[in-house]
């Protein structure tokens, strides 16, 4: 099960304070938490191919239904607010996927902030 959601922001500044906040918040302490609720993959993106827009887009990947249930429940305690405004949430089931090399061996990208 996937939950892919998007937020948009006013400013630049305002997208990178919240990258910023997600890095802060989704400690290896919490991204435990949330792998033991059945979280399987989180991703953060940035959207980059609309003019004057500052948007990311979030991916919450899990093993199933109960899983994403008790991982609501987490985010809930873990950043409270933190999800509900300026958020459009999109789920589905995933149909088809390809995958070059194991997500292990992916090299994290990092942003120059």
């Amino acid at each position: 099960m996937i939950n892919y959601s998007t937020r948009d922001f006013a400013t630049k500044e305002q997208l990178e304070l919240y990258l910023l906040r997600q890095e802060k918040a989704f400690t290896p302490e919490v991204i435990k938490l949330f792998t033991d609720a059945g979280m399987l993959r989180r991703v953060v993106t940035q959207i980059w191919n609309k003019e004057q827009s500052h948007r990311v887009g979030i991916i919450f990947e899990y093993r199933d239904q109960e899983a994403y249930t008790k991982c609501q429940k987490l985010l809930e305690v873990q950043c409270p607010g933190h999800y509900r405004e300026r958020l459009q949430r999109l789920r589905g089931l995933g149909q088809y996927w390809h995958q070059a090399q194991p997500l292990s061996r992916l090299p994290v990208p990092r942003t120059n902030r």
